[in-house]
């Protein structure tokens, strides 16, 4: 019986040790790949100082591409949405207030799909266009959700990212960046309605 416990004792030590093993190994790994990559485990963004490239994109129900050029003097503010993006419709107020009231740049709308489902694409006062499939396959402006904006320099170099809707910090820095006093975000529907 002495014995059997023993072993038992022993077996659990072994199981306790080789997770923590694993354990050590798991971080020693990550804490690689945090440092491979500049500090940050997200996936890569488009950085500030970074060139961008033409895209293809095609304009309001038309198929014909163009080629959208970022670095023909006039900044450009990107501004990339989804139809079906419960934030995207949420920040429509601060996105339009912001194009309204900023004459030095081209805003320019970039979406994945031509049509949301249910309502109309959103009546902003900029054009809209589609990214190519390409564009999209290869993610050109390394994208990972929306809204997203993104400023490009009037030399084709990226000067500031935003991820998200405008508000809390991210709103402030737009404000400042832009020197325009945003509305805020439209009430969440699905609140006024519950």
């Amino acid at each position: 019986m002495a014995l059997l416990e023993s072993l038992r004792r022993d077996a659990a030590r072994v199981v306790l040790m080789t997770v923590l093993a694993l354990s050590l190994s798991l971080n020693v790994f990550l804490g690689w790949k945090v440092s491979a990559r500049g500090g940050a485990l997200e996936p890569d963004r488009l950085a500030v100082g970074s060139r961008v490239a033409p895209l293809s994109v095609t304009a309001g129900g038309t198929s014909a591409p163009t080629e959208l050029r970022f670095d023909e003097g006039l900044p450009t503010v990107m501004y990339v949405l989804s139809p079906d993006c419960h934030w995207c419709r949420r920040n429509e107020n601060n996105i339009r207030t912001l194009a309204e009231r900023s004459p030095g740049f081209r805003f320019i709308g970039l979406t994945s799909s031509t049509a949301p489902s249910g309502d109309a694409r959103p009546a902003l006062p900029f054009p809209v266009y589609t990214l190519s499939p390409a564009d999209l396959k290869r993610n050109a402006l390394k994208i990972r959700g929306t809204p997203e904006m993104i400023v490009v320099g009037g030399d084709g170099t990226v000067t500031r990212v935003w991820a998200g809707a405008f508000a809390g910090d991210t709103e402030d820095e737009i404000e400042a960046f832009f020197k325009v006093d945003l509305p805020g975000l439209r009430p969440d529907e699905a609140r006024k309605a519950g």
